[in-house]
């Protein structure tokens, strides 16, 4: 089939929501299709474009030398729908709430959904100077009304990664994915090892990886109150992205700074994956469009999983080999990290059913299930999921 998927403004940062567009068009290029990756730009246009023994993938932008902020909401749209519209496309899939498709799965957050974020986690002096740096959120607004409407003349299918719609009736869930491989015991060892050595932690310490990416929401103060609660051989904590500066206050505040490394916005998750014995999720609240990735991604690198009840993604961890969830209180998450301290050697194998489900390659069939079944034809015996 010759399949259509449409991004924004694609990050080259691999945490990026705007990724998803670029995991999602490789991973039906893989299944044999012939995809288009569509785009108003990209920061690194050698992330899209393969060959596969099967099947392709090509790039195409509307402006290749844009800047980040430069969003022109409404000729974005129009440009978007020519596409979908076209006949150059058997079906066609958008990952962004700009531009509808006969799949819809916008990642990002919409228009509203800045403004309201914005409001919400900065002071009112930073709010302003935030949303006054967006001028085009406006226009945003209404481009995203349009594009509603002309989802209905589509007679598309929205869809959401998830367990279950958002609200019944409304929306397709996907289930869960990552974009990242299962490792094997040796590819786990020596990548442990090398990550351990660079940031300075002994073989034998025990060490939770928990995100910084998006620490203004409610709950870090969960897993730093239950490490500075540990009175044995205390863990290390290890943190990644980009906002650490704020983790490195409440760790100082607690007199965590020697159990504390920082990793900052690394390209190479899968390492810090390797080096951690637990993955700390600990926000008390979920996103309106939340992936469930950083949860996803702990379990196919096999990395033992505590994660609050509310986070999106935790009933994935109904297997206690896998993981706990948790009730986010001080209480529980203190309880659970004591549970666990001697129950996540390092190279205990994780393997479940589970983790086949999470690739990337299972969700791009299940997308394929969303279109309508005359317009796509079996995949052949050949075409079967492959590795990026």
């Amino acid at each position: 089939m010759k399949l259509l998927v449409v991004g924004e403004y694609i990050r080259r940062f691999p945490w990026s929501p705007s990724q998803w567009s670029v995991q999602v068009a490789r991973a039906l290029a893989r299944r044999g299709h012939e995809v288009t990756l569509a785009c108003d730009a990209i920061e690194d246009p050698t992330l899209a474009p393969i060959d596969h023994p099967h099947g392709s993938l090509s790039l195409r932008t509307r402006r290749p030398d844009r800047t980040l902020r430069a969003t022109h909401p409404f000729a974005f749209l129009r440009w978007a729908l020519s596409l979908v519209r076209s006949a150059g496309f058997d079906a066609s899939f958008s990952l962004t709430p700009l531009a509808p498709a006969h799949v819809w799965l916008p990642i990002e957050p919409d228009a509203s959904e800045l403004i309201s974020s914005t409001l919400r986690t900065h002071p009112p002096i930073s709010a302003a100077l935030e949303l006054a740096y967006r001028p085009w959120l406006p226009g945003a607004i209404l481009s995203e009304r349009r594009a509603g409407r002309a989802m209905k003349q589509l007679a598309g299918v929205r869809a959401r990664i998830g367990a279950s719609p958002s609200r019944a009736g409304a929306q397709q869930g996907l289930g869960w994915a990552s974009a990242w491989h299962v490792p094997g015991d040796q590819e786990h060892a020596v990548l442990r090892a090398q990550t351990r050595r660079a940031l300075s932690i002994p073989a034998h310490r025990r060490v939770v990886l928990v995100s910084a990416t998006q620490n203004r929401r409610p709950g870090l103060e969960l897993i730093l109150d239950a490490l500075a609660a540990n009175s044995g051989d205390r863990p290390i904590l290890l943190v990644m992205g980009r906002r650490a500066h704020e983790v490195a206050t409440l760790a100082h505040a607690l007199g965590l700074p020697d159990s504390t490394r920082f990793a900052g916005g690394t390209e190479r998750a899968d390492a810090l994956f390797a080096a951690a014995d637990i993955v700390a999720i600990p926000w008390s609240s979920a996103e309106p469009r939340a992936t469930g990735r950083l949860l996803a991604d702990a379990l196919r690198r096999r990395r033992f999983v505590l994660a609050s009840r509310s986070v999106s993604g935790s009933e994935l961890l109904g297997d206690p080999s896998l993981g706990l969830a948790i009730e986010p209180t001080g209480d529980a998450w203190r309880d659970a990290l004591a549970q666990v301290w001697n129950l996540a050697p390092p190279l205990t194998r994780r393997d479940s059913p589970l983790l086949a489900e999470l690739s990337m390659d299972a969700l791009a069939a299940r997308l394929e299930a969303l279109i309508p079944i005359r317009e796509v034809p079996q995949p052949s015996s050949t075409t079967g999921a492959g590795v990026a």
